[in-house]
């Protein structure tokens, strides 16, 4: 599994053009705002740029396409999967050969919603780790750290899930990493934590693995 990150300087747009297509340039010209137009042409140059260097290939010649529910696929490359994430002023993809991923990064801001957010969005172990901390910026980071599981495993399954989609990534022990989430009738998940990796960010990333008889670690 790959995975890059990078951070955006709308100042070198320009200079990845050459990265994409006709069409996504034309796309690009659509955006209102400066910003939107730059952030989008360095995303889409980016994911050229880096699932081309992994494949060994021209960035312009690689073909995408979306599943139903919208998510982007290589129409070449069936066995090679990929996903991207955006927040403030970082980008996230990871690739991935065999099995399909997710991925999420987040900005950790303040709010003042969390419990009511987190009370619709996560499982009871989650709720009842996030209310069990008074530090209300130790609680922040938690949230975000299980809101960017609970993003990367919808993510990897390739659904649209309603805002009161549960799910509880939160694993039996106090350590939070690498614990395997099974979601019937979907496939098993293994979800990864990249903790501490930015200054006021959160970032997870989610595998399907071909076990189904297993629960949670």
């Amino acid at each position: 599994m790959h995975i890059n990150i990078r951070k955006f300087n709308y100042k070198s747009a320009c200079e990845y053009e050459r990265f994409i297509t006709d069409d996504e340039l034309e796309r690009s010209n659509k955006f209102k705002f400066p910003q939107g137009k730059e952030r989008y042409i360095l995303s889409k140059a980016w994911t050229r740029e880096y699932i081309s260097e992994i494949l060994d290939i021209d960035p312009k010649t690689i073909k995408f396409n979306k599943t139903e529910n919208g998510k982007p696929y290589l129409v070449e490359y069936k066995d090679i999967f990929f996903n991207i994430s955006h927040s403030e002023d970082y980008f996230a993809i990871v690739v991935n050969e065999g099995q399909d991923v997710g991925i999420d990064i987040e900005k950790i801001r303040c709010s003042e919603n969390l419990d009511k957010l987190a009370s619709k969005a996560f499982g009871p172990k989650e709720i009842a780790q996030l209310r069990g901390i008074t530090d209300d910026n130790q609680q922040r980071h938690l949230f975000y750290h299980f809101w960017t599981r609970r993003e990367a495993v919808i993510k990897c399954l390739s659904k649209k899930m309603a805002n009161n989609f549960r799910v509880d990534v939160c694993p039996n022990s106090e350590v939070l990493t690498d614990p395997v989430v099974c979601l019937p009738p979907f496939d098993c998940v293994e979800v990864s934590d990249v903790m501490d990796l930015l200054p006021d960010y959160t970032l997870a990333v989610a595998k399907k693995i071909k076990e189904t008889n297993i629960g949670l670690k």
